[in-house]
């Protein structure tokens, strides 16, 4: 649901992911942190309150994590340790028959595969849990659309960073097969999940990622992309009502 105050509606928050950086940020002593009632729409103009996190509150906590790695976020065009952006999404979720602790559990992909009048391409594909999807539009059945691949070689590690604790855990073995990959498999392994994965949902929507690769003007399986990123959600909302750009504050008032 969407307020006045708020007026972004969350399809997905890694709940485990903004909890862990909200509690490294408070333990480097930034105790001021940015509260929703106080920041201006003018760049130069944010208000700044000492209140405590809620740990219960996903809401608050994708805030205060969006403000927190600012300064370490880029775009899809310069690329950062993570990427903030607003493209059209495909919200999915497949189960793996292989690699976890329990055959046919699901893993949800949120992807984005374009292609511009020029020939470009942009291929965003993120991975994490589906216990992070929000809302009565998640898909509740694990059929996948159809979509069962057997194993996710070269996902492994970014599934295990993503999982919550209710879901299934990768086989230390296949995470550590993930690591002797190059980035162009990796990439290639991506890709090939963004296009595959069915959605539930399709839409315009903003995001914010955890960037575990992110390639330019790169060459994959004979194909030319101008940019392509692979890691994993932090947080996937509906668009604000402008346009976010770098610089102004995480979100709208």
């Amino acid at each position: 649901m969407t307020t006045d105050s708020w007026p972004q509606e969350f399809r997905y928050i890694s709940k485990r992911l903004v909890r862990e950086i909200v509690q490294q940020h408070e333990a480097a002593g930034r105790s001021w942190t940015a509260d929703s009632a106080d920041v201006s729409v003018t760049p130069a103009r944010v208000g700044f309150r000492k209140r405590r996190p809620d740990p219960d509150n996903p809401y608050d906590l994708a805030r205060r994590a969006t403000q927190a790695v600012s300064d370490n976020t880029g775009t899809l065009e310069v690329g950062g340790s993570y990427v903030r952006g607003e493209l059209e999404l495909k919200l999915c979720q497949f189960p793996v028959l292989l690699g976890l602790d329990r055959s046919h559990s699901p893993v949800a992909s949120v992807c984005h595969v374009g292609e511009s009048a020029n020939g470009t391409r942009t291929v965003v594909a993120m991975f994490g849990s589906i216990e992070n999807y929000i809302g009565s539009k998640r898909r509740r059945n694990a059929d996948g659309g159809g979509f069962f691949p057997s194993d996710i070689a070269g996902l492994y590690g970014i599934v295990e960073l993503a999982r919550e604790p209710r879901d299934a855990r990768p086989d230390s073995d296949r995470i550590a097969d993930d690591e002797e990959l190059d980035d162009l498999a990796v990439c290639e392994i991506a890709i090939h999940f963004a296009i595959q994965s069915e959605p539930f949902q399709r839409a315009r929507f903003s995001f914010l990622a955890k960037t575990h690769l992110h390639l330019s003007d790169a060459l994959i399986d004979g194909k030319r992309y101008a940019t392509v990123l692979v890691g994993t959600p932090i947080w996937v909302a509906t668009p604000s009502p402008r346009a976010w750009t770098p610089g102004q504050p995480p979100f709208d008032r």
